[in-house]
């Protein structure tokens, strides 16, 4: 398929996605937005953590937020599929600007309650989900198939950069004047990515699906091609048990800030900032790897680091110690889920690109809130650290099940 790019402009290797003019809006565009995602995102875990003051609280505004991609995540892929993918995305960005707009709204009139914002949570939920099938299939047609990977580490070095400023920004900005103005920010964020993809263009593209197409035959289409790719099953099946109880150890970080170091919300925003630091160190290695060979090995070795990581976090006794394992979660998480979104998008052709990713999507997304009820549940029966040993010793002790039983996955060049 063809992509339309701009003058053979050089590139250094690391960045040498960024040579197609399509790429280059989109990048742009991310980078203002995704930062006003994390900060929201912060904000509003603090914000529920300060009108509850439970963990549960907030593994359950997780659950909500998480759950409809538990149950959409196959029909958004076969959309993806199916419908003009930048038209799907404008209108996605468009609905989950409204969304912050009515949260800063409850939020700087005093009228917000938990209730308000778990209801905005599945309403963003269901965006999310229609995001994250689009956005993971449009990369395939911005670039050129040999730039790929380098576009899905580019991609990944973005979200973590965002994912670094973010938090703290939204933390000094909560700690100092509110939850309000985190929410206003992500709202106008999303203006930055409705403008970029209005001004791409893009060869014509013969649809992969027809309007009238039978949704469950196309969706089996791209189940069946999943299931008989052994290294892209071993590359689903191993990133499930992080899904569950590792990705949710975010939740447990408002009342590990404030109970065990006895820090704020800007104390809060830091250390998300250092798992974020840890994810952009990993997400440009990724970068520079380039034609790297042995790509399923790092892929692999990952979720065994990222268990380990966990483990250190529940023993760490001081602040030092603390951020030292959550730079090592940020870059665990990122080498394992950045590499095995790379390794499928190589392997997936187009006309099937998002109904294959939609179940990825859905084992690495759509799982997520089971296991942040659970962390939370245990955390406020036990306390915190017995939740980080839970999510911890099983994300290792299936890492290396994984390694042992998934020799198809270490094999992938």
């Amino acid at each position: 398929m063809a992509v339309l790019s701009n003058r053979r402009t050089r590139w250094p290797k690391a960045l040498r996605a960024l040579r197609h003019r399509n790429y280059q809006l989109y990048f742009a565009g991310q980078l203002v937005s995704l930062t006003g995602t994390w900060m929201q995102a912060t904000a509003q875990q603090w914000l529920v953590f300060k009108l509850t003051g439970s963990s549960l609280s907030v593994g359950t505004l997780a659950f909500a937020q998480t759950v409809p991609t538990t149950l959409l995540s196959f029909y958004a892929g076969v959309q993806a599929d199916r419908r003009d993918r930048r038209v799907l995305l404008i209108a996605v960005q468009v609905a989950m600007m409204v969304l912050a707009f009515v949260l800063t709204a409850l939020s700087g009139t005093g009228l917000v309650a938990y209730w308000h914002v778990v209801v905005l949570a599945v309403a963003l939920g269901v965006a999310n989900t229609f995001d994250f099938a689009t956005r993971n299939a449009l990369i395939g047609q911005l670039v050129e198939k040999p730039d790929l990977a380098n576009a899905v580490a580019l991609n990944s070095s973005v979200i973590q950069g965002a994912r670094l400023v973010g938090p703290a920004i939204s933390g000094l900005i909560v700690a100092q004047i509110g939850e309000t103005w985190a929410f206003l920010f992500n709202g106008l964020s999303f203006l930055a990515v409705i403008v970029a993809l209005w001004m791409m263009h893009f060869a014509p593209r013969e649809q992969a699906l027809r309007p009238d197409q039978n949704m469950w035959r196309a969706l089996s289409e791209g189940l069946t091609f999943l299931w008989h790719n052994a290294a892209l099953r071993g590359l689903v099946l191993l990133v499930l048990v992080p899904s569950v109880f590792g990705f949710s150890v975010a939740i447990l970080l408002p009342e590990l800030a404030r109970e065990q170091l006895h820090m704020d919300a800007d104390g809060y925003g830091f250390l998300l900032a250092m798992s974020g630091l840890g994810a952009l160190v990993g997400a440009i290695g990724l970068a520079l790897l380039g034609s790297y060979r042995k790509r399923g090995r790092l892929v692999a070795a990952a979720p065994i680091v990222f268990g380990l990581a966990v483990l250190g976090l529940g023993a760490a006794t001081n602040l030092v110690w603390v951020v030292v394992a959550m730079v090592v979660i940020g870059w665990a998480q990122v080498s394992h889920l950045a590499m095995t979104n790379t390794l499928m998008q190589d392997q997936v052709p187009d006309n099937l690109r998002g109904r294959v990713l939609s179940a990825y999507i859905w084992v690495v997304v759509g799982f997520q809130p089971f296991g942040g009820l659970v962390l939370g549940a245990v955390s406020e029966a036990y306390g915190v650290q017995a939740a980080l040993w839970l999510s911890g010793g099983s994300c290792l002790l299936a890492a290396l099940i994984g390694l042992a039983a998934l020799p198809q996955v270490r094999r992938i060049p």
